[in-house]
């Protein structure tokens, strides 16, 4: 009976005591839980209450900024460096081309002495199958009008440029070909002292108050006039005018800058 009666006690015991843990276990889980809800709201209130001041950079910003500032900076070097190069490519060439030209002219120079022309004189005359040409005389203007016979009411020429004059050669010329032609069709050079190198041109006068007459029909004659116009300073002060002048056969139209081109080339000199 006893023993039953421990057994009993025992047992009360027992579930008491298993009922009273679970309740504390019970408690202590939701106090843990609670601790966490508790810490979290905090976090977030902590984030939420975490403000930037206005006008701040986050670090992320400051890098991205500097980062850009960098690539403009290298941006800019690189162009100066760009511009730096186009200009040291442009000096060159620049360079390369005077040295060009000065070759390019020398070689020209050197051709031309090559190349064979007539020497005509004042008094000579220049007999073909095609023209007639006398050299009759040079001379030196302040202007260069054609001939004046009266009948002329306007009178067509070249006048006096300031500073300059005109030196040029007179004759007479005439068309013995079998068809009209352009006297005109020359390519002329005069050459100061063997320095000073100017161009020169034709004009023909036909009696019609103008230099307009250089188309000429067969058997047909007119004044021609070979010249160019320079600085007074070359007139006052040169000894020799070296006059090269040449034209195709038949007075055809083919320009060219090389007297080697030509089939008819002459060469007059001037002396004062």
């Amino acid at each position: 009976m006893k023993k039953r009666s421990l057994i009993a006690a025992a047992l009360v015991l027992s579930t008491c005591f298993a009922g009273c843990g679970s309740k504390e276990s019970t408690s202590y889980v939701e106090e843990t839980q609670e601790s966490s809800v508790v810490s979290s709201e905090a976090v977030q209130n902590n984030a939420a209450d975490t403000v930037v001041p206005e006008g701040a950079v986050s670090s992320e910003e400051e890098s991205s900024s500097a980062a850009e500032e960098s690539e403009e900076s290298s941006s800019a070097e690189e162009s100066k460096t760009e511009e730096s190069k186009q200009e040291e490519n442009s000096q060159v060439e620049s360079k390369v081309n005077k040295v060009g030209n000065a070759a390019e002219s020398s070689q020209n120079e050197s051709q031309e002495s090559e190349i064979d022309f007539t020497t005509v004189n004042a008094g000579d005359k220049i007999e073909n199958d095609f023209v007639q040409m006398t050299i009759d005389s040079a001379s030196v203007g302040q202007e260069l009008y054609p001939r004046d016979d009266g009948t002329n009411y306007f009178l067509s020429g070249y006048g006096d440029k300031e500073d300059e004059q005109y030196l040029y050669i007179k004759g007479t010329i005439k068309n013995v070909f079998g068809s009209a032609y352009s006297a005109d069709e020359m390519y002329v050079k005069f050459k100061f002292d063997d320095k000073y190198e100017y161009n020169g041109y034709v004009a023909v006068d036909d009696g019609d108050g103008d230099f307009y007459g250089d188309y000429m029909k067969p058997l047909t004659s007119a004044d021609y006039y070979i010249l160019a116009s320079v600085p007074d300073e070359i007139i006052n002060s040169y000894k020799t005018c070296e006059i090269k002048f040449a034209f195709h056969d038949n007075f055809k139209y083919d320009y060219s800058s090389d007297f080697g081109e030509y089939e008819n080339r002459y060469v007059i000199t001037v002396t004062k």
